[in-house]
């Protein structure tokens, strides 16, 4: 990987994409890890750890949150000189895992993610942290790819209000783009985002016949 072209686009835009960043044999094991977590974890979890919809009257599993402290294999994998070598490559400084995630949006029912910035949970000072977006499927505008307001982390962590939305309470309020303005990142599996603390991001519903299923990976 050119690490200066990434460090460059990270600084410039708010985000960066690594493309096939985990090969198939990584992405296996990861996809075995995870249906272990998911059969056998997740029926033990607090209501907080697991965050379901509620769609047609029935619970649909959405977010799961904090994986790397139930479990050694996220724990690892955070850990990991390839994934923490990236995060600190692009902060510009050594990252400190503070969290990892999975998201899923069901097809035909997955809800949209509201514009958000992470920072706003955050509550650093300065607010200067990453997250990292493996798309554990083919992501795009169907079954609802990230889209990023480009240069949003230039300017400050605007207002968030109530949205509505489980896992994203929060939702950017009082701020406005363009298309123009918007990227959409169009994912393989395996690819791998990265996106600053303060860049506005949001997801639309997942209105494909396809899941979209990514695991975040959060440094501070």
């Amino acid at each position: 990987m050119d690490i200066q072209r990434l460090k460059s686009e990270f600084d410039r835009e708010g985000y960066t994409r690594m493309e096939g960043f985990m090969n198939p044999n990584e992405i296996s094991e990861i996809d075995g890890a995870l249906s272990r977590y998911l059969k056998e974890v997740v029926p033990t979890l607090e209501k907080h750890k697991a965050l379901y919809d509620t769609i047609d009257g029935e619970p649909v599993l959405k977010q799961l949150v904090d994986m790397h402290n139930l479990d050694s294999y996220f724990h690892d994998l955070v850990h990991s000189e390839k994934m923490k070598g990236i995060a600190s490559d692009l902060l510009g400084e050594s990252a400190v895992p503070r969290n990892v995630e999975y998201f899923y949006k069901a097809p035909q029912r997955g809800t949209p993610t509201p514009p958000h910035q992470d920072g706003y949970y955050f509550c650093l000072k300065p607010n200067h942290a990453l997250t990292l977006w493996l798309a554990l499927v083919d992501c795009d505008e169907g079954n609802g790819c990230l889209n990023y307001v480009r240069a949003s982390h230039l300017g400050e962590i605007h207002g968030h209000g109530d949205s509505g939305v489980v896992g994203f309470s929060q939702g950017l309020q009082g701020v406005e783009w363009t298309e123009e303005e918007v990227a959409h990142m169009r994912l393989r599996v395996g690819d791998l985002l990265a996106h600053h603390s303060k860049t506005i991001h949001f997801a639309n519903g997942n209105k494909s016949d396809r899941p979209r299923k990514a695991l975040g990976f959060i440094y501070f």
